[in-house]
């Protein structure tokens, strides 16, 4: 990554600030408000966390079965946890075969299609709302706020990226957004050789981020090679 090169950690942090605060506003994701709740829900007794989970999963059961064709059939009555195990396991297969049954027109805010990585061999497209994706997001920070690590705090990430979605397009962006977000992004699906991890360590003790995030098998890789070449890092990443 150049886009950013020359600024400091705080002002890197700032941008990172200002791009989300107009990403969540479009997207209709109210993530810091939401990483609040969840924080303040650790004070909460075990009991009413527990009261709360089993009256969302409630929540959710009856959705799917007043708006997803493809439960429909199988949650009887007003969806109660009752019926929960009447639910056969998805497979991959029949998802693939018939994706309109699975999806519905009524989430929360906007909606969104993402993608498994394709490690198996095929890329599946699922579809999620505002909702989903502000509490998916605010559950990670909450994990990262244990061991320290914020929202804006510089990331190393090593990860795959679907083949079919590496169009010119998203080849030009992706690194202007992992800028923006304060990111830099190394793809694991290139061939793991000796030069290729060498720049990741480059990065690592150039760029010193707050946290390392990526598949434990690719970090394994790259700690082995560390090792073998007696490599050291200057200050800890988390």
């Amino acid at each position: 990554m150049t886009y950013l090169r020359g600024i400091g950690r705080s002002a890197h942090a700032q941008i990172a600030r200002s791009y989300f605060r107009v990403v969540d506003g479009f997207k209709k994701t109210p993530i810091d408000r939401t990483l609040s709740q969840a924080l303040r829900n650790l004070e909460k007794p075990h009991n009413q966390i527990e009261a709360e989970q089993t009256a969302l999963l409630d929540g959710i059961l009856d959705f799917a079965r007043r708006n997803i064709a493809a439960y429909a059939k199988n949650i009887g009555g007003h969806g109660s946890l009752d019926c929960f195990e009447q639910i056969p396991i998805l497979e991959k297969v029949e998802l693939l075969r018939r994706p309109g049954d699975f999806i519905s027109n009524k989430g929360a805010g906007r909606t969104f299609a993402g993608s498994t990585s394709g490690s198996t061999g095929t890329s599946l497209v699922f579809y999620f709302d505002s909702l989903h994706a502000t509490w998916t997001a605010a559950a990670k920070l909450r994990g990262c706020s244990w061991f320290g690590i914020g929202r804006y705090d510089r990331k190393l990430i090593l990860w795959g990226r679907p083949l079919e979605r590496s169009t010119v397009s998203r080849q030009l962006m992706d690194p202007i957004k992992s800028a923006l977000r304060n990111e830099r992004h190394f793809n694991s699906y290139q061939e793991m050789v000796e030069r290729f991890f060498q720049q990741y360590v480059d990065c690592l003790t150039e760029w010193r981020p707050a946290y390392v995030y990526g598949y434990g098998s690719s970090l394994a890789r790259l700690a082995q090679f560390m090792e073998n070449s007696d490599l050291r890092i200057d200050g800890a990443c988390k």
